[in-house]
């Protein structure tokens, strides 16, 4: 995948623009709805200079929600795109990369499947840009919990990019 996209360290900032043309701010998530069309859309953009991999783990997504330490226990859903891009060790596996949108809720107003205390995800789908990631986009939207998400209004959004550990 080179030269029909984004250069892969511009991923964040790509998907920065495309939730600002959903009237979402990265740091100011408002609209849940909006902030999956987005994401949805960027999930669309080809980036350049990845690092094909046997498996084809290239280029993927999830969705994952729950209650987590590092969130102070709030309710939370986000929003991941992972990337293998090249290694910075030298390495011939590729390092991977996350642009990842957390939307964290008050317990008050959290959506209802995040009262509990549950952990789950929509599991990695690492299908090709076009019809095969909107399919696969689709499949992870009809998740009764990601539904519930969409109504619910976030306290706190952050945008990350960063290596996965």
């Amino acid at each position: 995948m080179t030269g029909v996209g984004v250069p892969w360290p511009r991923s964040a900032d790509e998907f920065t623009r495309i939730l600002r043309k959903h009237g979402q701010e990265p740091g100011a998530v408002i609209d849940v709805a909006l902030a999956w069309r987005a994401f949805r859309e960027f999930l669309q953009v080809e980036i350049e200079d990845l690092v094909p991999e046997p498996e084809s783990d290239i280029d993927g997504f999830i969705v994952q929600w729950g209650r987590y330490p590092w969130q102070g226990g709030r309710p939370c859903i986000s929003f991941t795109r992972q990337l293998a891009v090249p290694s910075t060790s030298g390495d011939p596996q590729p390092d991977y990369w996350q642009v990842e949108l957390t939307l964290t809720f008050d317990d008050a107003a959290g959506p209802v499947f995040l009262k509990g205390g549950d952990e789950a995800d929509t599991g990695f789908f690492f299908r090709p840009v076009g019809s095969l990631r909107d399919d696969a986009v689709t499949e992870a939207g009809r998740y009764p919990q990601l539904q519930a998400a969409l109504t619910a209004t976030p306290a706190r959004s952050v945008l990350s990019f960063d290596p996965v550990c």
